[in-house]
C-alpha cells in the first residue's frame, strides 16, 4: 500500500512540530536550571540560619559562653544570620527582619522574651539565552522566618534595648556588611511571615 503523497506531508509536519516544541522545551530547562540550582543552595543556607536561631543562646551567649553577645538583640539576630549565610555560601543580599515587644506590657512577663524573626535571600542568575527569554537574568528569592522564647524561673536576661522592644530591618548586600534599614520601625512595618509566627507562638505563650 502506497503512503499518499499528502500523508507523507503532514507526517513530516508533525515531525518538525515535535522537534520545535522540544527544542523550546530544552531551552526553558537550561535557562531555568542555574535558577534552580540558586533555589536549592538557598533552601539549604536557610536551614543552616534555622538551626542557629531556633537556639537563643546562640544569640545570648558569645562564643567563651558569656551572657555579652551585646545591647541590641535585633543586630545580634541579623549578624548571625548573615555569617551562617556567607559561611554557607549565600554571595547575594541578606535582609532580616526582627521584632521583639516590650517587657512587661500585658504581652510577656519579667521571665519570659519572645522575639520573631524573618530571614529573605535574594540573588540574580545570569540567563545563556536572553533573546529566547527576553532578560540577561532571573532574579531568585527564598525566605524564613520563626521565633524564640528565652524564659527564667525569676527574671529572664534582657539588654535594655529590648526591655523597650525592638522592630528592625537589616540588610547586608555583600560580605559582613550591615546596614539598618531606618523606614522599619514598628510590628506593622514586619512583612507577613513573621507576624503569622509571632502570633502563633504568642497564642501558645499565653496559653501555656
Amino acid at each position: 500500500m502506497t503512503a499518499h503523497p499528502n500523508e507523507k506531508g503532514q507526517v513530516w509536519v508533525a515531525f518538525v512540530s515535535c522537534l520545535a516544541v522540544l527544542a523550546i522545551v530544552l531551552a526553558i530547562v537550561t535557562e531555568l536550571a542555574p535558577a534552580f540550582s540558586a533555589k536549592v543552595a538557598q533552601r539549604s543556607c536557610l536551614d543552616c540560619v534555622e538551626s542557629e536561631l531556633g537556639l537563643p543562646s546562640s544569640v545570648l551567649v558569645d562564643g567563651q559562653g558569656t551572657t555579652a553577645s551585646g545591647p541590641d538583640t535585633a543586630q545580634n539576630v541579623a549578624r548571625r544570620a548573615v555569617e551562617r549565610c556567607r559561611e554557607a555560601g549565600f554571595a547575594g543580599e541578606v535582609t532580616v527582619w526582627f521584632y521583639e515587644p516590650p517587657e512587661n506590657t500585658g504581652k510577656v512577663d519579667a521571665n519570659d522574651r519572645l522575639w520573631a524573626w524573618e530571614v529573605h535571600l535574594v540573588e540574580t542568575c545570569p540567563t545563556r539565552l536572553s533573546g529566547f527569554t527576553g532578560t540577561d537574568e532571573i532574579r531568585v528569592e527564598s525566605a524564613t522566618c520563626g521565633t524564640a522564647n528565652p524564659y527564667a524561673r525569676e527574671r529572664v536576661f534582657r539588654s535594655a534595648t529590648s526591655q523597650m522592644g525592638q522592630a528592625a530591618c537589616y540588610v547586608s548586600d555583600s560580605g559582613s556588611s550591615l546596614s539598618r534599614d531606618a523606614s522599619v520601625g514598628s510590628f506593622d512595618d514586619m512583612p507577613q511571615g513573621l507576624k503569622d509566627a509571632y502570633g502563633k507562638s504568642m497564642d501558645g505563650l499565653r496559653a501555656s
